[in-house]
């Protein structure tokens, strides 16, 4: 159940007017346009602020809605997840979807030709960026720790790498998946942003 804004939208759409008048007329951030676009919590100052300045009423731009349902985890991902801490270099996100419960460790920086992300066995997941040294035995590499994730038992976990990095090694023959860093707790999912898209299916 959840307050769905898409009357509004198809207001502003029959007035022709976009988002961008509606924060100028109502005296609205950017960061509150993003959240009814989302569909997220706003106060009732918010929605006074729009109905004054669209000269409508509260039915006019909200309605109550059933909470849809997502077919694929990747869905659900985008709609439902929920930012529960943040490192310095991921977002930590929290989803359930079809009673499973999911932890995902989400880059801040983009992944490009130049980057390799390795999983070793003790669960640490590295960047390894290969850069112009001048010297004669080839490029310099910077190994940082991107990640060591928490493992629960209760939770399947991923470490999703933002844009295309050249390669992930370490992984099991599960393809995605890391080694096992403790005996009895489950192994970690590594992928890239496209890989998730795609073809991730959780074991």
């Amino acid at each position: 159940m959840y307050i769905s804004y898409a009357p509004l939208w198809k207001l502003l759409a029959e007035r022709s007017l976009k988002k961008a008048d509606l924060a100028e007329t109502a005296g609205l951030s950017s960061r509150t346009i993003a959240k009814l676009t989302k569909n997220e919590t706003v106060t009732t100052d918010t929605l006074a602020k729009i109905c004054a300045a669209l000269r409508c009423s509260l039915s006019d731009i909200a309605e109550y809605a059933d909470a849809p349902s997502f077919d694929t985890i990747q869905e659900s991902f985008a709609a439902n997840r929920t930012l529960v801490g943040e490192t310095e270099n991921c977002k930590i996100y929290e989803l359930d979807h079809s009673g499973r419960k999911y932890r995902f460790y989400v880059t801040n920086e983009r992944a490009g030709k130049s980057t390799h992300i390795e999983c070793r066995e003790d669960g640490t997941v590295y960047w390894v960026q290969f850069r112009a040294s001048g010297h004669i035995y080839g490029p310099l590499r910077v190994d940082k720790v991107l990640v060591k994730p928490e493992l629960d038992k209760n939770l399947t976990t991923v470490v999703l790498i933002m844009g295309r990095p050249a390669i992930i090694t370490g992984l099991d023959d599960g393809i995605y998946h890391s080694a096992h860093a403790k005996p009895g707790l489950p192994g970690v999912y590594v992928m890239s942003e496209a890989a998730f898209k795609c073809s991730f299916e959780a074991e």
